[in-house]
């Protein structure tokens, strides 16, 4: 295994700002620059001027977007240094102050007659800002008078504080215990950990982390309830006073997605929900037990253990995976994933968040990627995901920056497309050995099904407050417990632990509405994507120049219905979930065969 110590496993932050003093500086001059904008004001009806502003709009969220993304990646790497700290909450109040300056150009130019916007789109100058405009437009009936305007852009760093309140506490600030596994190994547990312990073939292992975990969230469930609480009050405030009915209004209509899109996709998944009891039957048969209950829904039975992997040969299985998507796609991988090239922080240390992660909120080759990677297959696969973003990212960058940040929806579904690129190729790889990727694979499968329970669990929780019902913490178990039986009713193979109703304590796609979503989407339509490109000739390079490069130029649903993936259909749905049940039939046969799986 890889010295985590070393250097040539960490990014290399110097391509942003060489320091963190660089970086305050840079801020300043941009907090300048965002006040000679308001010069502007009140003149966006002169096309010259626009012009002009919109340039000016854009460099300054540019360079914005860079300080923002620095502090973040410096407090990401050591939440534990005071300067990161002090320069991440620096950062959120520079955005404040900057959104607040030039917020006048997103409301006069959605105040703009459709006429003149119109006329624009046929202008060559305005070809960058054609997407912007019109989006712009469409928030015209959300948009609200000068100063309550400016008022929201100043809310953000505070609406978003209980988010930040539960990242201290889950990277850090609640003391998990030590718990000693069967082999005699000591395991601090802290959530990355915790969730590697759970894939273990020890079932005695999983059951004495789930319980050592769950408890410390027991113990905290009213603070976490509080956090989630508040933090919903606030999106519901916010939608109420941009004129949504609901926060899931809000959040679809920034992506211009209907609601029917969800509950179709909902109503499908319930419909196919037999294809996940199989797998947990089959779960539950390799364990030799006759109910599984939350610890084992990742576990591995006995005598299919693979060997702990190296991180280089973790990359170099993903960077062959990739080949089906081009040379050059597989080369800019492979210059990602390099030892030493600044892209990954790849290996767990005292005060690094503990998760994987990329930020979006970075323009092109200024992403990075951090993993805590621990030699499991699924710390590969998440890896995997995590460059899927970076692909994406870099890929969209060859639009300008105003029309180079792809959507939730899109960035997921392209992670999701590295997933099922993976586990096609260590299915091929490996001959015999290929049920274990089957395994993985069809493990992945069960990911929509669990993410739609947590959707419906958001949406009646969001329900509730909207409702003016308070979130104390027994409400919110209640209504877990309601999503559980929608997702199992129709099985008797699992059932909920006692701690179990507390699980959704350590959600952190709780505080960000209704994020879910991407990955049900990213799941069922990835799917069908990488199926295409490992067989399709000709299929790779249209998903890379319709698709990832599409960047924020075009809706979601619209960039997925250029791949076609039409959406409004039944076809995507059916493929994926036909890829599910040859998954299962697959490692039926394994089974018959006495293959290891």
């Amino acid at each position: 295994m890889q010295n985590p110590a070393r250097q040539d496993f960490r990014w290399d932050l110097s391509f942003l700002f060489e320091s963190d003093d660089e970086a305050t500086a840079e801020g300043e001059r941009i907090r300048v620059k965002a006040r000679e904008l308001k010069r502007f004001a009140g003149k966006l009806r002169d096309q010259t001027v626009l012009k002009r502003a919109l340039d000016e709009f854009a460099s300054t969220l540019e360079r914005l977007e860079r300080v923002s993304h620095y502090s973040i990646l410096r407090f990401m790497e050591n939440g534990r240094d005071g300067r990161a700290d002090a320069l991440n909450k620096a950062s959120d109040a520079l955005s404040d102050e900057v959104f607040a300056a030039i917020s006048f150009i997103r409301r006069e130019t959605g105040r703009l007659p459709a006429s003149f916007i119109a006329k624009l789109g046929g202008d060559p100058r305005f070809s960058d800002y054609d997407m912007f405009l019109r989006g712009q437009l469409r928030w015209r009936d959300h948009l609200l008078s000068d100063r309550e305007e400016t008022l929201l852009d100043s809310f953000e760093t505070p609406i978003g504080g209980n988010a930040a309140v539960f990242e201290r506490l889950m990277n850090g600030g609640l003391e998990f215990p030590v718990i000693t596994l069967s082999n005699g190994k000591r395991i601090a547990l802290r959530p990355d950990t915790y969730y590697r312990v759970l894939g273990s073939p020890e079932r005695q292992d999983s059951e004495r982390a789930f319980l050592a975990y769950q408890k410390v969230l027991t113990r905290y469930r009213d603070v976490f309830a509080e956090l989630l609480y508040r933090h919903m009050h606030g999106q519901v405030a916010l939608a109420k006073a941009r004129k949504f009915d609901s926060v899931l209004e809000a959040s679809l209509f920034r992506e211009n997605v209907p609601l029917r899109f969800y509950d179709s996709m909902l109503e499908e998944i319930e419909a196919h929900a037999g294809l996940y009891y199989r797998q947990l039957e089959r779960t539950r048969r390799k364990l030799g037990i006759r109910q599984l209950r939350e610890f084992d829904l990742n576990a591995v039975p006995k005598g299919h253990v693979v060997k702990r992997l190296a991180y280089t040969d973790a990359c170099r299985l993903i960077r062959q995976s990739l080949e089906p998507l081009g040379r050059e796609y597989a080369n800019k991988a492979r210059e990602i994933l390099a030892p030493g090239s600044g892209w990954v922080d790849a290996f767990p240390r005292p005060g690094k968040h503990a998760d994987t992660w990329m930020c979006f909120e970075a323009y092109g080759r200024n992403k990075r990627i951090l993993v805590n990677f621990g030699g499991s297959w699924d710390d590969m696969f998440g890896l995997a995901h995590e460059l899927g973003h970076a692909m994406n990212s870099l890929y969209a960058s060859s639009r300008p920056f105003i029309n180079a940040h792809e959507p939730r929806i899109i960035a997921e579904t392209a992670a999701t497309v590295h997933e099922y690129l993976l586990s096609g190729y260590l299915r091929k790889a490996t001959g015999n050995r290929g049920a274990r990727a089957l395994r993985v694979e069809a493990r992945n499968h069960s990911q929509p099904f669990r993410h739609a329970m947590r959707f419906r669990l958001e949406r009646a929780l969001y329900a509730a407050v909207e409702n003016g019902r308070p979130l104390t913490a027994n409400a919110i178990c209640e209504e877990f417990r309601k999503a559980n039986e929608w997702l199992y009713a129709g099985t008797s193979v699992f059932k909920t632990h006692p701690l179990g109703s507390n699980a959704w304590a350590d959600d952190p796609f709780m505080y960000n509405p209704f994020y879910r979503r991407n990955y049900l989407t990213g799941h069922l339509a990835g799917m069908e994507l990488a199926e295409r490109i490992a067989s399709e000739t000709g299929f790779a390079k249209t998903y890379i120049e319709t698709f990832l490069s599409a960047g924020g130029s075009r809706y979601p649903l619209q960039t997925l219905s250029d791949v076609g993936i039409a959406v409004d259909e039944r076809h995507p749905y059916e493929n994926a979930f036909r890829r599910i049940r040859e998954t299962q039939d697959l490692l039926d046969e394994c089974e018959m065969t006495e293959n290891q799986v």
